[in-house]
């Protein structure tokens, strides 16, 4: 009988998180279930997707600009509005894709809750994308 009490204080408990994020109007790109961080998660992905062309450290940028480099979180904080556009926005890059629709689901929450970029193509941190395709 105890269990069941549980059970029941648990369920009760749960549908009240959830009106909370709802009252709270939480971001849903930030709602993905994973705590994503560049130590964690982010830095993984940079480095399968993207720092074969967009490295400091690489021989073979394969036509990337110099300078458009993602080696450190402060790097990736300076481009984010570019990255996101050509990554989430266009799904231009990383040239050939690949990128599997779950990781574009974490990058954006990545981009958009650890950075603090406001989605949606370019914003107010820079006029283009240059550089980025």
């Amino acid at each position: 009988m105890l269990w069941m009490l549980a059970i029941l204080a648990c369920g009760g408990q749960e549908t009240t998180n959830d009106t909370a994020k709802q009252d709270t109007g939480t971001n849903d790109a930030c709602d993905t279930g994973f705590a994503v961080t560049w130590d964690n998660w982010a830095h993984g992905f940079l480095t399968t997707y993207c720092l074969s062309c967009h490295s400091e450290n690489t021989d073979d940028r394969h036509d990337a600009p110099e300078g458009v480099d993602f080696d450190t979180e402060e790097m990736v904080d300076q481009w984010k509005a570019p990255i996101y556009n050509a990554a989430i926005t266009q799904e231009t890059m990383p040239i050939g894709g690949g990128v599997y629709e779950e990781d574009l689901i974490l990058f954006e929450s990545y981009l958009r809750c650890v950075l603090g970029h406001e989605g949606g193509g370019i914003n107010n941190d820079t006029d283009d994308d240059s550089g980025m395709d």
